[in-house]
């Protein structure tokens, strides 16, 4: 399960908006799903919440200042290759919590919401002990092995192109 904020725009002040969407979000949600066992559960808890979650969005976006209208719904989408740490995500097709501020056509951001990967602090990271563990609980053998598994992403320098010929 992913979680998924598209800004308005690309400018700056949309970017900010965006954020503090996103963490007023974050804080409304993450006691709620603190206890989910499954993708399934927290989807439940996501879709009966649905209204909640989107005035707690529009409350946001007041308290900022803007009138930007805001959309909340669970979806069905494509994600890229996502690294937390030592882990690696894989590229696919998952179910989304999103939430379009406005005409929604600014650079987004993303977090993994199930395992809680974008509600863990910094004293449990992803990559920590505490954070492998609550993944070992909550995904399959298989799944659990796969975050380990070399990432497809390279790192090109247009520098390093055009020394290397």
């Amino acid at each position: 399960m992913r979680f998924h904020v598209r800004a308005n725009s690309d400018f700056s002040e949309d970017q900010e908006l965006k954020v503090a969407v996103k963490e007023d979000v974050v804080t409304y949600l993450k006691p709620l799903l603190a206890e989910c066992k499954s993708v399934a559960e927290s989807k439940e808890i996501l879709v009966s919440n649905l209204r909640n979650i989107y005035t707690v969005a529009r409350n946001t976006i007041v308290e900022q200042g803007y009138d930007y209208t805001v959309k909340v719904y669970v979806t069905q989408e494509t994600f890229p290759e996502k690294v937390y740490g030592d882990m690696v995500f894989p590229e696919g097709d998952y179910q989304a919590l999103r939430i379009d501020i406005g005409e929604a056509k600014g650079q987004n951001w993303w977090g993994i919401m199930y395992p809680p990967l974008c509600f863990i602090d910094d004293a449990i990271s992803a990559d920590s002990q505490e954070g492998k563990a609550m993944l070992k609980e909550s995904l399959t053998p298989q799944e659990y092995a796969r975050l380990f598994m070399e990432s497809d992403v390279k790192i090109e320098s247009r520098l390093w192109n055009i020394l290397k010929k």
